[in-house]
């Protein structure tokens, strides 16, 4: 089956999370955590490149030679492009859905995601204001945890929500968010996620919750978070613990090249508390491990495996 827009169906079901097209004929989508191949098409490669070239014009954003890549969202969608000439032949796209309806932590015990006693610890380090990590890889659910214990936050707690891309829902009307600007478009200057982390003091936040750590901004969110500012939720890229404080080490470094190893990984210490890593297994998505930071010592920072 062919048509003209072969993605409105999928753009419109609730139980779609993201849609990726690699080609005028080869479409996939993410349902229930499972990628499928869509079975309808668009009815050639000009008619594809044409609804690319729409798009681009709703996004008020080119996609050329000399600005191969775009990412921008747009009607609660996450639309991330990249030009022909650099895949096969066809432009990628990806839309990546903003989850309307947020999974509780009840519902995701419900689902399988952990058992009761993990949910109870969770619960718990939210309410004592524990500065949480979510670690895990690509579509191992990060965001829908992170949202999850966002949601366990107090109603008249003053959360600031500060991404790259807006994927998370405030949790109450005392809270905000903030979302960066990655791009630079002749007098419109970049607003990167260190800038809004900085500003974000100022805005009196009794939480700072970043959707996803990837640069230099680790620095400033860690920093702050060692001054006193506590109850922190943010995510980051790494498939265990230990490598989730490698790569925070890494992206630390960015942010201050001058700080030698262990001043990093005393900043580390002092600013984070547990790391929550998520996974995607066959059965589904779900919680792999709890880690308590406990301590640092001349071999490193020190992890106590809770769950």
């Amino acid at each position: 089956m062919m048509n003209k827009d072969p993605l409105h169906v999928l753009l419109n079901n609730p139980s779609v999370s993201e849609i990726l097209i690699n080609d005028f004929d080869k479409i996939y989508f993410e349902c229930d955590g499972r990628l499928q191949k869509h079975n309808d098409y668009f009815s050639s490669s000009h008619s594809y490149l044409m609804y690319i070239e729409g798009l681009c014009e709703k996004l008020h954003r080119p996609l050329n030679r000399e600005q191969p890549f775009l990412e921008m969202n747009f009607e609660r969608h996450r639309y991330s492009l990249i030009y022909g000439e650099l895949s096969s032949g066809a432009p990628l796209l990806s839309i990546r859905k903003q989850v309307m309806n947020s999974l509780s932590l009840e519902t995701l015990v419900q689902s399988g995601w952990c058992g009761p006693d993990e949910a109870a610890y969770l619960q718990t380090s939210v309410q004592q204001k524990k500065n949480l990590l979510i670690a895990g890889p690509t579509s191992s659910g990060k965001t829908t945890v992170l949202q999850s214990l966002l949601n366990l936050t107090g109603s008249s707690e003053r959360c600031l929500l500060i991404e790259d891309t807006r994927e998370l829902l405030l949790p109450n009307t005392a809270s905000a968010s903030l979302l960066a600007r990655e791009f630079k478009s002749g007098p419109i200057a970049q607003v990167s996620l260190e800038d809004l982390i900085r500003r974000a003091l100022r805005l009196r936040p009794d939480r700072l919750i970043v959707g996803e750590v990837r640069g230099a901004e680790a620095y400033s969110l860690l920093l702050a978070l060692s001054t006193g500012h506590r109850g922190s939720l943010s995510s980051v890229h790494a498939a265990n613990a230990k490598q989730a404080l490698l790569r925070l080490e890494m992206l630390v470094q960015l942010g201050a090249p001058e700080w030698d190893l262990r001043s990093i990984r005393r900043l580390i210490t002092l600013s984070t508390d547990a790391i929550v890593v998520v996974e995607k297994t066959s059965e589904g998505r779900k919680l792999k491990e709890i880690c308590e930071v406990k301590s640092l010592e001349e071999s490193g920072i020190i992890l106590e495996k809770v769950f």
